[in-house]
């Protein structure tokens, strides 16, 4: 008989030992009992925990800190984990039927992995072009599913079928349906490639969240790398196939992890769940975290939008802003204001210049000397060369846009950017405005108030 598991436990078993191990199920042991036990609440308190992060996050879906992280394409890798973990905790409460964990584990296993990765590179490329990752994740999932239905129907029917139920335990200490498991074998060596590429790439990128979206891809990538080394270690190690000889018989430790890790299927599990916590339940309490701390604020006046839009016309507080949403990769909203700010001062300009040769020529003259610069070819040239705009040396921060152009115009405008300036200006309130805030209300209320 094999002794009660010891992970510290590094003694070889002998053959006999060995034997009884690979006969040894789960489901249909009568042994296990505290195990079986801890697997039904887990599965409850998983199915409780999932369900509320994914219905707040969907509910929180218009909110900027959900929507910066990737709403749809992250809601969808959600649910995906969701019913993947469910999937992979049946072989321990239940006996299930073959066919079952072949096919989640070759194409749910897939699509988690592929969503994971479109957003990972979005962080590194910031990339948004919905087309393209919906064809990454859609075609190797039909092309695994493709080879998983071209495997299972070239095998035995009673082999792997989809109505007897088994004891999984078992099937995996065999390896009985190890031909069709290659395809997760073969997906698994490239996300291992694929994970330490983006780890990599990863690694020099800065946020301004110690647990923010770089936190959730990088540490990802590190537990998809580990796990994968473990599992492959463990197939080596504790299951029988011809890889492992016979002539030296495996360890205690090996077989008991084997066991517990349920063939290494829970190590898969346990990445899948961390996924979800970090795609899904985290951008949800940074959300409630920033709404707390927004709160904390309005005591000071500082969250006005009226005192942000000072900010947003003093030139070392937008820098410290772009900072921030380097760091937040939303700085695109930064950009957008200053080259509208810029757009906004030209137009400025543009108009006292207009009114000066107004004031300075009849309509007359100005009839005549546009026919003369532009119908004379020499004086043509001359046009260009001593054009008004370039008689000043233009500085995008002047003070003159900022203190008189509302006075000046009625409705200062660069067109159809208005609407989306109003967009930008709410975006930069409610995510990077609170950061600054953090980081910098002291200062803004010396400089501001």
């Amino acid at each position: 008989m094999i002794e009660k598991r010891n992970l510290f436990n590094t003694t070889h078993v002998t053959k006999e030992e060995y034997k009884e191990y690979l006969h040894r199920g789960f489901i249909s042991e009568n042994d296990f009992l505290f195990e079986k036990i801890l697997y039904q609440i887990l599965f409850i308190l998983f199915i409780i925990f999932a369900l509320v992060s994914l219905i707040l996050f969907f509910k929180l879906r218009k909110s900027y800190i959900i929507r910066q992280r990737g709403f749809t394409i992250s809601f969808i890798g959600g649910i995906v984990n969701f019913i993947s973990v469910i999937i992979e905790f049946l072989p321990q409460l239940m006996k299930v039927p073959c066919a079952l964990s072949i096919y989640s584990t070759n194409l749910l296993n897939v699509v988690v992995n592929l969503i994971f990765f479109c957003r990972s590179l979005r962080i590194v490329l910031f990339y948004h072009y919905n087309f393209f990752k919906m064809m990454v994740i859609v075609i190797p999932t039909l092309i695994s599913l493709i080879i998983t239905v071209t495997l299972h129907l070239t095998i035995d029917s009673n082999t792997c079928s989809f109505i007897k139920l088994e004891d999984a335990m078992l099937d995996l200490k065999h390896n009985k349906s190890r031909r069709l498991f290659s395809v997760f074998q073969i997906f698994n060596g490239l996300s291992m490639i694929f994970s330490f590429i983006l780890a990599l790439l990863l690694a020099p990128i800065k946020d301004t969240n110690i647990l923010g979206a770089k936190f959730e891809c990088f540490t990802t990538c590190i537990l998809i790398l580990v796990v994968n080394f473990l599992h492959i270690f463990l197939q080596r190690r504790a299951s029988d196939h011809a890889l492992l000889d016979y002539s030296k018989n495996p360890r205690r430790m090996y077989l008991n992890l084997y066991e517990i890790t349920k063939g290494g299927r829970m190590l898969f599990v346990v990445v899948s769940i961390y996924m979800l916590f970090a795609s899904i339940t985290l951008p949800v309490i940074y959300f409630y975290k920033a709404k707390k701390a927004h709160k904390k604020f309005i005591e000071n006046d500082l969250t006005s939008k009226k005192l942000f839009n000072k900010v947003l016309n003093t030139p070392s507080l937008v820098h410290d802003l772009r900072s921030i949403a380097l760091k937040e990769f939303s700085v695109e909203n930064v950009l957008f204001w200053e080259n509208y700010q810029d757009l906004q001062n030209m137009n400025y300009l543009n108009f006292i210049d207009y009114n000066k040769s107004e004031e300075s020529r009849e309509e007359s003259g100005l009839l005549n000397q546009f026919y003369y610069e532009y119908m004379d070819e020499p004086k043509h040239k001359q046009f260009y060369s001593t054009s008004s705009m370039n008689n000043y040396d233009y500085n995008p921060y002047s003070l003159i846009a900022a203190l008189n152009i509302h006075n000046e115009i009625d409705f200062p405008t660069i067109g159809i950017f208005d609407s989306a300036k109003d967009e930008i200006i709410e975006k930069m309130y409610y995510t990077i405005y609170p950061i600054l805030l953090k980081k910098s209300g002291n200062i803004i209320k010396e400089i501001l108030c």
